[in-house]
């Protein structure tokens, strides 16, 4: 019994630095708080058209311009364009019957677009 008196005996209440820290996580905390409940309920118009936005972009790609060249006529640079090709596999626009039947025609467009040689 005295080692667990002992033991309470030690325990110090928190210092003020403790509620310093305390008290200024919880005003960040309700500060994240308070910006989830405007946006979805204050700015929710203004959200739901830039979501809107964003649903289907379509845009051309206009293509770097030329190669730097020397005075003799030489390539000292080019630009080599790289793009990103995603792939949404969860989209309710793809026909999963349609896809198994038209797989090969798929592979060999994919192939003509990424500059390959449809080879299995």
């Amino acid at each position: 019994m005295s080692v667990k008196k002992k033991h309470i005996d030690k325990y110090e209440l928190p210092t003020g630095r403790f509620w310093f820290t305390f008290i200024a996580l919880s005003f960040v905390g309700l500060g994240v708080l308070w910006r989830i409940v405007a946006i979805q309920t204050i700015e929710h118009d203004h959200w739901t058209e830039r979501g809107v936005e964003f649903e289907h972009s379509i845009r051309t790609i206009v293509p770097a311009r030329g190669q730097i060249q020397a005075r003799d006529g030489s390539l000292l640079a080019t630009s080599i364009p790289v793009y990103d090709l995603r792939w949404d596999s969860k989209s309710e626009a793809i026909n999963k019957e349609h896809f198994s039947e038209k797989r090969d025609s798929i592979c060999l467009r994919f192939a003509e677009i990424l500059g390959g040689t449809p080879e299995k």
